[in-house]
């Protein structure tokens, strides 16, 4: 029987109509496949009613193994988590479907080679009319890489800590004014103060006016090139001990390439630089007068001459000798000597005007 002309229509509209949802339901799958392929975290859609398990091709990628290899339903995903997390993603799973609690955990989960990789899986679930889940449907994210990155971050922060709080020199981390984020053990005992006092100040309260030039220099030649050359200056503690320093500086700076922090490396040189002074003055100082020596006169007269010349000043030497002094030494021994080179020595400079110089020759 032929349907009549006005059913034919709605007939032909009606099939018109599932030809359309089902090429829209083919457009939807296709998306979902082309999403599913691009997707960097691994798809799973586990239907509740029949036990079934859907992997994207993503998460089996994940795992290093192929649709053959984990069975279509829950005991495949079961049995590849690791036997210290079974216990627990069951339980959380359990929860999130008799109480709809969100769905986050993290886990290890074996790979075809047998070893263990760290995911994070987020999912969610989908209730019937009464209730009921029928559905759930999430993404796992391979943390392996990750996890291993804190980690070592953590132990690298925790070797810098150690370091920071051991470490013999001093260190001192500022920012760009000046003003103190952190400073090691060594630090503060250099400086004389605890954390919470220099808090309060800047940089440049420990140290004496007259290097301020100094560390704005420093500073100045960090912004242009992120490091500054080693320089010596002087702290002063508290109680008005002078501390001599070396310092080596650098600058780090955040993500816009803007100044960040500084930090900086102190050395307490006292002792080095007592040292030097003594070699100084072994090398240029008569060690029993302690008058300046023949060296030091040389170079002294070579300056004072030129000088001299340069102004057009006259320039007098004299040369003096004390009679006698080898029988005070013969009779009254090296001591008196000595007593008697050091108190000609201070009498001659007592009558000298401040331009003018005594050394001794021998």
């Amino acid at each position: 029987m032929e349907p009549r002309k006005g059913e034919a229509s709605q007939v032909a509209e009606l099939r018109q109509k599932v030809r359309d949802l089902k090429e829209r339901i083919r457009e939807i799958e296709r998306r979902f496949e082309l999403a599913t392929r691009a997707a960097t975290d691994g798809l799973w859609d586990w239907d509740l009613r029949t036990g079934v398990v859907y992997y994207s091709d993503r998460f089996l990628a994940l795992l290093g193994i192929s649709r053959a290899e984990i069975t279509q339903d829950f005991s495949g995903f079961r049995e590849r988590l690791h036997p210290d997390d079974r216990e627990r993603v069951l339980s959380e799973i359990h929860q999130h479907l008799s109480q709809q609690t969100p769905f986050d955990a993290v886990y290890r989960i074996r790979t075809r080679r047998g070893d263990y990789r760290w995911f994070r899986a987020r999912g969610d679930s989908e209730c019937d009319r009464t209730g009921k889940p029928v559905r759930m449907a999430g993404s796992i994210a391979d943390l392996t890489e990750r996890r291993e990155a804190e980690r070592e971050a953590r132990a690298s922060q925790q070797a810098y800590r150690a370091l920071f709080r051991t470490i013999d020199y001093g260190i001192a981390i500022t920012d760009i004014e000046g003003r103190f984020l952190d400073a090691n053990p060594a630090y503060l005992r250099l400086v004389g103060r605890e954390f919470g006092e220099l808090r309060k100040l800047r940089y440049h309260d420990l140290t004496p006016d007259r290097y301020r030039p100094l560390d704005a220099r420093a500073v100045q030649s960090m912004v242009a090139s992120d490091y500054a050359d080693p320089y010596e200056k002087e702290y002063v503690r508290p109680n008005g001990d002078v501390i001599p320093v070396e310092l080596r500086c650098w600058l780090t700076r955040d993500s816009d390439g803007s100044p960040e922090e500084i930090f900086s490396i102190v050395r307490d040189i006292s002792s080095e630089k007592q040292s030097r002074e003594k070699i100084h003055n072994l090398a240029y100082y008569d060690f029993v007068t302690g008058l300046p020596n023949r060296q030091l006169f040389h170079a002294h007269l070579q300056y004072s001459i030129d000088k001299a010349r340069a102004d057009g000043d006259l320039l007098a030497l004299f040369f003096i000798d004390l009679d006698r002094f080898k029988q005070v030494n013969d009779t009254l021994g090296h001591n008196a000597g000595d007593i008697l080179l050091q108190e000609a020595g201070q009498r001659f400079a007592g009558a000298l005007r401040g331009t003018d110089r005594v050394f001794r020759s021998g």
